[in-house]
């Protein structure tokens, strides 16, 4: 019941990391008065672990110790699951959408997350590649048909800025909806749709019209809508990241076409982009 009375539900990924550390605080700085969060964390009880900061009791305490100055009890829940040999995604996996009667479930009073928030990478640190997904994070964007928001670096606390790459799509101005539940009034929201010179651009004064219309009623103040023309020769994804890299945002958005099994396109995007990532699943 605590979980329905939320406007989102946020379920956080934690594993003793610095990096779950910063997702866990990013979970913190986005949510609003009446949001559920949840902690999830998979343990594998048959694996010794030496770091006693990686051990789910001490993960747990760690949670609750940020978690209870910042919001009623009832507003959320730290789950800690045995995952045996199963991976750590296959266990997040069948607790979010299969087990009905899971101490996930549970909490959540039956729902599903609005969003499910992890840090870019694990335990193991930042892979060699720069920008490159840890595996349980490029696991979760593939895989799972939540809205997901990934966390490279740490969140400001106070206005936060929002690059969201959008197209004439359902897909895209569905996501434009999930997104705005996420913002506050004074955070900064920039719409970027990119063109090639030679292409067929009857369809974008109706996509300008349609989205400044949403900007004007529902987003913050300090929002706008601009069509970029890509550089010739360019590819669509490397001028996607240049763009996105050089306006230096605190999060990149994009609403993916599928729930599951991301696009070429998409997968180059998340892994070479330097800024957190929200994928806003339909």
């Amino acid at each position: 019941a605590a979980a329905a009375k939320g406007r989102n539900i946020f379920l956080c990924a934690v594993d003793g990391s610095e990096c779950s550390d910063m997702a866990l605080d990013a979970t913190l700085a986005l949510k609003k008065k009446f949001d559920f969060v949840a902690c999830f964390h998979a343990e594998q009880k048959s694996k010794h672990i030496d770091n006693p900061n990686f051990r789910a009791v001490a993960i747990k305490d760690h949670c609750e110790n940020k978690l209870m100055p910042l919001m009623p009890k009832e507003r959320y829940a730290i789950i800690v699951e045995e995952r045996g040999s199963n991976t750590f995604m296959d266990t997040l996996k069948a607790n979010v959408s299969h087990y009905r009667n899971s101490s996930l479930k549970i909490a959540l009073d039956g729902a599903y997350p609005d969003f499910i928030v992890f840090g870019a990478y694990g335990r193991k640190g930042a892979k060699t590649v720069a920008n490159t997904l840890g595996s349980n994070c490029a696991k979760a964007l593939d895989e799972l048909p939540y809205p997901c928001i990934i966390m490279r670096r740490p969140l400001p606390v106070q206005s936060r800025s929002f690059l969201f790459c959008v197209n004439n799509t359902e897909q895209s101005k569905q996501g434009l909806d999930i997104l705005l539940k996420l913002l506050n009034p004074r955070d900064k929201l920039h719409l970027v749709h990119l063109v090639d010179n030679d292409s067929d651009q009857k369809y974008i004064e109706p996509m300008r019209s349609y989205y400044e219309n949403e900007l004007e009623q529902y987003a913050p103040v300090d929002s706008k809508l601009s069509i970029e023309v890509k550089p010739h020769g360019e590819i669509f994804t490397d001028a996607i990241v240049a763009f996105a890299d050089k306006e230096d945002f605190d999060f990149f958005c994009i609403a993916p076409r599928a729930k599951q099994h991301l696009s070429s396109v998409s997968n180059h995007i998340l892994n070479h982009l330097k800024s957190s990532i929200i994928l806003l699943k339909i």
